[in-house]
């Protein structure tokens, strides 16, 4: 005839064994947590797989990680109720990725995104650094090197079917529209020339926009030589 073996048991939240015999068990049915009797006798150990397996509570949206074989609870990556991911310090990636980087939801990175290697296309819904602002696909890029006057070569971008010197302004038209006028998104590289310290864009429709290019006493610069670069974003893509 089989026998049952019945523990100490109790059903109390946070309920500690405090009196127990060495090596005896005991289970709180409330979180099914089992303790042993330490040598000796008294306050019940609770039982663990090992000390790298036991699982930390944290606290909400806390993530795991694990430290030299120990899982601890980290802020590094939150994650939300509704899934939404949030990293407050700073994404790291080491190694070149290529091809097309996607991220759905909404990644949200109030500190700095920093690349070491190379990135292909990112698709993104909604990707926010403290430095810098994507949405949507890349459909232009590339560099232009200023002759200084007229037409520019544009032999070195994509997506660009020209660059002509207009004024005190580079002039870029897109080979294709931006999906939405106001869809249309450009990041600039820091200008390479003698004196040069800031670099702005403006848009004049679906397919055109502006690059002005001045010096610390603002004062326009579209002399031979200007090297910078640039990507365009369609953030309704």
């Amino acid at each position: 005839m089989a026998t049952t073996i019945v523990t100490k048991k109790r059903i109390a939240d946070n309920t500690v064994p405090q009196t127990l015999a060495e090596g005896e068990l005991a289970v709180n049915l409330f979180d099914n947590k089992l303790y042993v009797g330490p040598i000796g006798g008294g306050v019940g150990v609770l039982l663990t797989a090992s000390d790298a397996g036991a699982v930390p509570e944290g606290t909400d949206e806390q993530t795991l990680r694990n430290d030299n074989g120990v899982w601890v609870a980290s802020d590094a990556i939150k994650v939300s109720d509704d899934n939404t991911i949030r990293m407050p310090g700073a994404l790291l990636v080491d190694n070149s990725v290529t091809g097309t980087v996607l991220t759905a939801g909404n990644l949200d990175d109030p500190g700095a995104l920093l690349v070491s290697g190379s990135i292909g296309e990112i698709l993104n819904s909604n990707l926010h650094t403290g430095d810098i602002n994507l949405a949507g696909i890349a459909v232009a890029g590339g560099q232009i090197i200023s002759d200084g006057s007229g037409a520019q070569d544009v032999t070195n971008t994509f997506g660009i079917s020209s660059c002509v010197i207009s004024g005190n302004l580079f002039v870029l038209t897109l080979s294709s529209p931006i999906t939405v006028d106001n869809d249309m998104y450009v990041t600039l590289g820091a200008p390479i020339a003698v004196g040069v310290v800031m670099a702005q864009w403006s848009r004049t429709n679906d397919s055109t926009f502006n690059i002005v290019i001045a010096d610390a006493d603002s004062n326009v610069i579209i002399a031979a030589g200007i090297n910078f670069g640039f990507s365009v974003y369609d953030a309704g893509r």
